[in-house]
Parts: structure tokens; sequence; C-alpha cells
């Protein structure tokens, strides 16, 4: 059976959307770049069904297309629901009723794949009382969407999925899911992929070894740029104090076929609790991971964010700890502290979600209370970003508005387990839930991310000057293009078509011996080969690029 998709707009999405078009852009400046946050708004508006545990991405070859997915509570019983855009946010269409998974379902994890192709991935209802992980896909952005695929017929948990989008990869096209798999003895974190857009599953596979007195929990998953496979996951303890005592690690270099797992990857002191700052709802420290594939200076480095406390760099409350691995997993850095408010202050910081953007950025979202003054208090949500590998941080709210942290209606002690956040092109896109509206909603604003010009990125003279490949490549429709120069002097930086034309003047100028970065718009280029040459007074050096529009 093919399900048809029902759009109703109702009056508050049409007040939302002129609200969207009348926003006005704040602008700041943080790590040698600018940025405008848009107003925040809801991505399907409802005064009747919450909507918890949002998750979004973005189609990989067309920034325009949007998909966002969430757990929806109507007549008391979780559903699924999803909205999508196709034309970069401005207009979204939806529904709180995911029909395919209509018999129950929660921990959404939508997945657009290199083929256009978007894949819903959760946790539902198979046979009888049996929870299981599914699939269901779409070939028209949504339009209809096939009947359920069973990965994993029951006994599964805590959902997520990615793509494998690098053009380097020999299992480029893969999408792979990872979940908590309550089938084995003990408790075992598992593993599945297709490669045909979400018809067919492979068997789920063990991918983690047992700690004694621990199970896996709140498994995700990302690739590297040479198809490298990555999850991690919580190792939660089963006896008291029943938190999260390690994140886990597990790596695949043959496509998810055989796996190398390290349990203790990184030491922490998780958050789980049921009545986390006197709210009444429980938390965890399930982690999140990504990898840098943006071609610059930290291309392949794997990064993993989650939450801990009483535990350096943590302070007594809890805080958004990241750790990075330049060598795919084999050694990680010490924790830094991504929140910028001061240690031990008795604010919170929890739920964390990471990207990289194309310029090597990290963004990571998260829940925070350090603007109010006692426990109980209001939360907000904010973003920090990271460019230069995740040693300094700049941070800042990206709500809107506050709102009292409670439990959903009719859910005691639960308000969802996971927020989101993605990025193509300029744009990062957060998204969370939260009851301001009155009811738990799904919420999302826009930041921009507007890089200045050019940047001296290292005063130090270089041995030799050197110009870099630029990054990403291909790329659409921004590039990243960096130089060394070991003498001052007048600076030329052009751009040529492949006929030799030339298209834009990047550099003109005088500058000192130093490294530099400066990023090109070719948004008014058509898709296609072109050369970047860089000329000084003892150094001349052409470079290739290509644009995919």
């Amino acid at each position: 059976m093919i399900y048809l998709r029902v759009t109703i707009i109702s009056l508050s999405l049409i007040i939302t959307l002129l609200q969207f078009h009348q926003r006005t852009y704040s602008t700041d400046k943080f790590n040698k770049s600018t940025f405008n946050i848009s107003p925040s708004y809801r991505v399907l508006p409802s005064d009747s069904v919450s909507q918890t545990e949002t998750n979004i991405t973005v189609h990989p070859h067309n920034p325009d297309i949007i998909f966002s997915a969430f757990n929806t509570k109507v007549f008391n019983s979780y559903i699924l629901g999803s909205s999508i855009s196709t034309n970069g946010g401005i207009n979204w269409f939806g529904t709180n009723a995911f029909a395919p998974f209509s018999n129950a379902a929660f921990d959404p994890a939508p997945i657009i794949d290199i083929n256009g192709v978007m894949l819903y991935i959760a946790i539902a209802n198979t046979t009888g009382n049996n929870y299981g992980a599914v699939c269901s896909y779409s070939t028209n952005n949504g339009f209809t969407w096939s009947d359920k695929i069973v990965i994993q017929e029951r006994s599964a948990d805590k959902i997520l999925a990615g793509i494998d989008n690098s053009l380097l990869s020999p299992f480029y096209g893969r999408t792979y899911a990872v979940w908590s798999n309550y089938l084995t003895v003990p408790i075992s974190a598992a593993l599945s992929f297709t490669a045909n857009n979400g018809l067919n599953w492979t068997v789920p596979k063990q991918i983690n070894t047992v700690i004694t007195g621990h199970y896996p929990g709140g498994c995700e998953v990302a690739t590297g740029i040479n198809g490298e496979v990555y999850v991690c996951w919580a190792s939660k303890i089963t006896f008291a104090p029943l938190n999260e005592d390690f994140i886990a690690f597990s790596k695949s270099t043959d496509g998810g076929i055989n796996w190398q797992p390290t349990d203790t990857a990184l030491n922490i002191n998780g958050i789980l609790k049921s009545n986390f700052n006197g709210w009444g709802i429980r938390v965890n420290s399930n982690p999140r991971i990504a990898v840098d594939k943006s071609g610059g200076p930290f291309n392949g480095r794997v990064y993993i964010v989650t939450s801990s406390y009483n535990l350096q760099p943590a302070g007594s409350d809890a805080d958004i700890i990241l750790c990075y691995s330049s060598n795919s997993g084999v050694t990680w850095s010490p924790g830094i502290k991504v929140n910028q408010d001061p240690l031990n202050n008795g604010k919170v910081q929890f739920f964390p979600a990471i990207c990289v953007d194309q310029y090597g950025g990290i963004n990571i979202t998260f829940y925070d209370n350090r603007n109010f003054p006692s426990v109980g208090d209001s939360c907000e949500t904010f973003m920090a970003r990271s460019t230069d590998g995740g040693e300094t941080w700049n941070d800042f709210k990206v709500s809107g508005h506050a709102w009292l942290v409670k439990s959903e209606q009719g859910s005691p002690g639960y308000m969802g387990d996971y927020i989101g956040i993605t990025a193509a092109g300029d744009k990062i896109r957060p998204i969370w839930f939260d009851d301001k509206s009155g009811i738990h909603q799904a919420w999302t604003c826009e930041v921009t991310i507007k890089p200045i010009g050019i940047t001296q990125i290292n005063s130090n003279v270089p041995m030799k000057s050197q110009l870099k490949q630029n990054y990403p490549n291909p790329f659409n429709p921004t590039t990243v293009i960096e130089f060394n120069i070991n003498k001052p002097g007048m600076i030329h930086l052009s751009i040529y078509d492949i006929n030799g034309k030339l298209i834009d003047q990047l550099l003109n100028q005088n500058l000192n011996a130093g490294e530099y970065r400066i990023i090109y718009n070719a948004n008014k280029l058509s898709s296609g080969l072109y050369f970047y040459k860089l000329n000084t007074q003892n150094f001349i050096e052409t470079k290739k690029m290509l644009l995919l529009k």
C-alpha cells in the first residue's frame, strides 16, 4: 500500500510563515565569521498534538530539501510525525500521524540518501506488542511513502542512522542504522545497512563486546572519508548509580562487515537521572558523533559529544564535553568543555547534538539554563561553534524564547531524549522541542554563516609560498582557498574558466608574510571546471576546482 500525504494548512501555520518572512537578523562575530540567526518557528504547528525527540537532515545535493521528524502523541499513544520543506525552509508540509508506522512508534531517524530517497527509520510496533527497527521510504520528497519494512522484528530501542556520502568511499551510497538490541543476552549494539534505498536491509550484526555490569544505549553512526563506519554509544551501568560510565566506540573499514570495538573509549560520569535538576524529568548522556569531510585542515577527524559532571573538564553541574580523534578512533583527545558559561556555576547543559559544516566548523546545539536564577526556572536552546577543530568555542542562544522544563502532558517524567542539528551550504539548522506554545512542539531556526572574506590564520613566516587545494571540492556554491606567502608584497588571486578567461579577481592587494584563508562564493557561476591562480612577486601556482550545482 502507498500512503498519500494530506496537508492541512492551519491558521497557526499561516501566522508562523508570515512571521518567518518578516524576521530580522541579528549579527555578531565569532571565530572570524559573522552569523545571522532567524526567529524560531514551529515546523508543524499544532495546538493538540505534542511533539518531542526532534531530528533533522538535509538533502546531500540540494540544500533546499529538508526532512524533519519527531515523536508525536495522539490520544495518549505515541506515533510519529514529519515535516518537510522543498524550498529551503520557507514553507513546510507534514503530518502528526506518519501512516506506515501508525500502530505505535517512536525514536525517529530521518535520512535523505545520495539518490535523494527519503528514509524514515524508527522503532515501531511490528506484530502484537513487539517493537522493532523499521523503515519506510519515499522517492518523491515525502509525498507518498512505502509500506513498513522491518529491519529487526522486535526488541530494538534508540535507533539512529547515517549515510555514506563520500565520493572516495568504496561503499558510497549505503545507509547505516544502529540501535540497542534487547534480543541478545546481554544487550548488544546492533547495525544493519541498505545499499538499495531502504528496500532491503542486511541481517543485524553485533558490533560491540561486553563489559560486565554494563549495557549499550543511545547508539549513533557516522561515516568517514574513505568509507569507514564509526559507531558510538553510552555504556550504562546496570547497578547503582545507574548512570553512564564510558562512551564506547566501534569502527569498521570494510563497510560494516567486521568491527573493532573499544568499549571504554572515553571516560565520563553520565547524567542519567529521573529527576534532573529538580525538573522531574529523565535525561541521559547518550553521545552524538560527526566526521569532518570538508577537505580542510581537520579533514577526517572524528568528533564525539556527550554530557558529564563531576569529572574534568566538566564541573559539578552538567556540562557539554567533546573529544576528537585524528586517527580513526585509535586515540582520543582529552575532553574539551563546549559550553562557555563559568565552571561550577550551578547551571546545566544537556541533550547535545552535533554536525560539521562544509567549512569544517563544528556545530553543537544543546539545552541550557544559564540565564535563569534558580533551580526549576526556565531553559533555552543554545548553539556552540568551533572553527579550529574543537580547541576553542563560542556559544550563543538560538531559541527566540525560554520555556519551563516539564514532563510531556500525560507522560510523567518524560519529555523526550534528544534533539538534532544539520548543516548544508551556509545554513546550520538546529531543531528542538519545548512547550512555549502551551504544548511540546518541534521548533527550529536558521543560523546563516557568513565567513569574512580574507583571514590571516597564522602570522608566522612560512618556509615557502604555497597554494593549497580548495575545500570542499567539488563544492556548491562556496569553497575555502588557503595559501601561504613567505615574503610581503602585492598578492593576486584570480579565478579562470576552462578557456582561460578571467572570471573573478579575489585578491589584488599588499599582504604581509603568513598563512591566509579566503571564502569564495561561486553563486553566479554555472557548474563546471575552474582554475584559481596565486601570483606573488616570487611565486605563481594554479590549481583546479569543480563547481557542481
